[in-house]
């Protein structure tokens, strides 16, 4: 359970940040040829994190859309049982 932390995927160093509300993630591809690119992720209402449709979505971001779905959901499991805990 982090509000950020980092995962890399397919060779891909990607930084994850939480917002609050609504819940989304920001995620932030670290490559320093990437520029910064940040890309929104909402819950979608089947229950998958996808990425905001208004932005233009890179080929190699659809590749490991699925991994990114399963991180983000793993770190929201996380903190259901760590407040559960509590």
């Amino acid at each position: 359970m982090q509000q950020t932390f980092v995962k890399t995927i397919n060779g891909h160093s990607m930084q994850f940040n939480r917002l609050l509300y609504p819940v989304q993630y920001c995620v932030l591809n670290n490559d320093p040829k990437a520029n910064g690119t940040r890309f929104l992720f909402e819950k979608s209402e089947d229950g998958s994190w996808t990425v905001n449709q208004t932005e233009q979505i890179p080929e190699w971001l659809k590749e490991i859309n699925l991994d990114i779905d399963q991180v983000i959901k793993e770190n929201e499991r996380t903190l259901a049982d760590v407040c559960l805990k509590y």
